[in-house]
């Protein structure tokens, strides 16, 4: 488990298999055995049925890292995007839009933003 947490930048690994041979279960030890460090966790889940998604592991991380509920409004979503934004100092005009779109919000304004191909 070393190599996860050595460092301070981020990594990211995957936990791939058939269900039922312990992925839940390995997560949750490697969670309680790192749990006295400083590390933010984000995760986000491949279904099945979550083929036909685009983006459907990190819509999932957002919800989860956003704290935002199936049944959220879509102001709602934007006051909690928009308070963890705040949080993480990052400019809300460049960033919010495009965080609605991908959650799926009426109204992301990105229709309202002009971007070129290599942005």
């Amino acid at each position: 488990m070393a190599p996860a947490c050595k460092g301070r930048s981020g990594q990211a690994f995957s936990i791939i298999g058939e269900a039922g041979i312990g992925k839940s279960r390995f997560l949750y030890e490697f969670r309680k055995a790192v749990s006295n460090e400083d590390i933010t966790f984000l995760e986000g889940k491949c279904l099945s049925y979550g083929r036909g998604v685009p983006y459907h592991p990190i819509i999932d991380v957002l919800k989860g890292n956003f704290n935002i509920a199936e049944d959220d409004t879509d102001e709602e979503i934007r006051k909690k995007i928009k308070n963890s934004l705040k949080l993480l100092n990052v400019e809300e005009a460049k960033t919010l839009p495009y965080l609605l779109e991908l959650l799926g919000a009426k109204e992301s304004g990105t229709d309202r933003m002009s971007m070129s191909p290599e942005d």
